[in-house]
Order: structure tokens, then sequence, then C-alpha cells
């Protein structure tokens, strides 16, 4: 595509000359040439300062950024997104070198521990084909929420291996460092459920829970 230009003084005809032929100078031609580029260049960057406003706008929808803040505007972004994403999933697996790991989220202690158990209850079977149609109740008390928290998944874990019994669903009320929590499911049935791992233990090496930021890490040893 050839760029044309026209001058204010209109076209510029040598006087001598038998045909009629527009001239400009070089200096006029790469103005013009400048200007057409710094106009793509300002569009492109207008463009974007307005695809990053919109970015801005609905990052709160989204479970994580694509980048990465700095300082303290990043751990304050982390720390929405993971009470942001506690919405979304309740608990997931992660990576251990020789163990099993899993990363519960919840908005409140109650959640958090409920969350924490149907988790734990997920590696060992499909939860999918657990009815709830038995109910186990569990009281306890610790000295702190870690203990607490530790507690809870170990007698859930002790009454599985015991009863040979399968949770699938979990209703914890949390008072300071007490808890009362009520677990349903049924009786092992190997006709309908397919085991996958067999929890030993419940560790406390690594254990985290962070009621503030809404999540606990605990590590299994199968």
């Amino acid at each position: 595509m050839t760029a044309r230009t026209t001058s204010s003084q209109g076209a510029c005809f040598p006087r001598t000359a038998p045909r009629r032929r527009p001239c400009c100078s070089r200096r006029s031609l790469r103005h013009t040439r400048s200007r057409w580029a710094s106009t793509r260049i300002g569009s492109r960057r207008g463009s974007s300062r307005i695809a990053s406003r919109c970015a801005s706008k609905s990052s709160s929808t989204r479970s994580f950024g694509r980048g990465r803040a700095a300082g303290s505007e990043g751990d304050a972004k982390k720390l929405h997104l993971i009470r942001a994403f506690a919405f979304a999933v309740r608990f997931e697996e992660i990576d251990h070198t020789a163990d099993v790991a899993i990363r519960a989220y919840g908005r409140s202690l109650d959640e958090l521990f409920a969350n924490a158990a149907e988790g734990m209850f997920s590696l060992i079977a499909d939860l999918s084909t657990v009815k709830p149609i038995g109910e186990v109740e569990v009281r306890l008390n610790a000295d702190d929420i870690p203990t607490l928290f530790l507690r809870w998944l170990s007698e859930l874990l002790y009454v599985h291996e015991t009863q040979r019994f399968l949770f699938s669903s979990f209703d914890v009320h949390v008072a300071g460092t007490a808890l009362v929590g009520h677990a349903r499911g049924e009786t092992i049935d190997k006709s309908r459920h397919e085991l996958k791992l067999a929890i030993k233990a419940v560790t406390r090496h690594g254990l985290t829970v962070d009621p503030a930021k809404g999540f606990a890490e605990v590590i299994f040893d199968i």
C-alpha cells in the first residue's frame, strides 16, 4: 500500500516540465509517515489500556490472575484470590514427594474442617458412589486449632479403618478449640465402592491451618 500525502499548498509542478507530476520533499514525506506511525502506535496503546481496565474489573471473578504483583500489593492480591477460590473449590490434591497431601478451602472453620474431611475421603474412594445413609457423631477438644484439625481427621480415619465405613457428607461446628461433627456415609460395599488409596495416618508434618486466609494443608501417610 502506497502512502499518499498532500501539502497545504497543493501539488508542486515544475514550470518548464511538459507533463504534470506532483512532487514532495523527503522531509514532508518522513513527517507524514511519522505521524501515521504514531497514530497506529497510539491506537494500540489506547486499546491496551482499555483491555487492561477491563481485565482489572473482571479479575475478581477469576480464580488466578496471569501476572504476579510485587510487594504488599502482591500479598494482598494473593490473599484475595485465595479467598475467592474458596467459594468455588472445596479442596484439591497437591504435589508431595513421597506421601499424598491436600489443600482444603473454607470461608469459616466449620467449612474448612468439613471440606478437609471430604478431601481426605475422596482420596480413599469415589464419593459419588457413597450414600449418606449412616451417621457418626464426633466430639473433640484440643489445645489449639491445628491439633483439633488433626484429631478430627484422625478420628474419621479411625472409624473408617475399624468399622469399614466410608463418609461422603460432613457437618461441623467449631467453637473455640472444641468441635462437634456429624459424618454421614455407609459401610464399604466392594460391589459398588472402588477403593483407591489406603491412608495409614494423618501427619503433623507440614500441617498448616490458616482460618484468616481460608485454607489448610495436610499430608497423609500412605
